[in-house]
């Protein structure tokens, strides 16, 4: 209910460095005081992104930059990200902030939302590559550069294909580590 009020101009919410979690149902606020842009950013928020995010079908624009979140974006609304139902999905680039990793089960979208590109670049992502992004295989070019990813590894697969010339691989400005094998 505070949120609501905030949203609705009848209550000043000031939430800086707490680092308090949105509320698990978001989503239900759909139509009534959330429409089609929600700017949290620089909130002091934290914990982990609700999957009900997803439940928002009017919302274009999301803006959680400069925040405290961690674990890893609900596939639900990189989904929606991809398809082109939010037009901007910014969760900020500065490491010092959000920690969001990709989704565990990115690579189920292989062939259906993510066909033969995937441009993730400058988003703030953070933590180890997902196992999964190895399911991939539609993939032709791979944009994760100017990102925080820290550990995980790079398909060998992926790098085969980037030294032969099949796919174009953009990673810098992170620590992926090369496959071992």
């Amino acid at each position: 209910w505070m949120l609501r009020k905030n949203l609705t101009g009848k209550m000043e919410l000031i939430l800086q460095d707490n680092h308090i979690s949105l509320p698990h149902d978001i989503g239900s606020l759909e139509g009534t005081v959330i429409k089609d842009e929600l700017d949290l950013s620089g909130q002091g928020l934290g914990g982990s992104l609700p999957a009900s995010f997803s439940n928002l079908t009017s919302l274009r624009r999301l803006n959680l930059a400069a925040n405290h979140f961690s674990g890893e974006l609900p596939l639900s609304l990189l989904r929606k990200n991809l398809t082109g139902g939010m037009e901007l999905l910014d969760l900020g680039s500065d490491c010092s902030y959000n920690s969001i990793g990709l989704p565990h089960d990115i690579g189920s979208l292989n062939g259906t939302v993510i066909n033969t590109t995937l441009d993730l670049s400058k988003q703030g992502f953070g933590g180890p590559l997902p196992a999964s992004i190895g399911n991939l295989t539609s993939l032709r070019r791979l944009d994760l550069s100017s990102n925080w990813f820290r550990g995980g590894e790079l398909p060998l697969w992926m790098l085969r294909k980037n030294l032969t010339g099949k796919m174009e691989l953009i990673l810098q400005d992170n620590h992926i580590s090369l496959p071992h094998d």
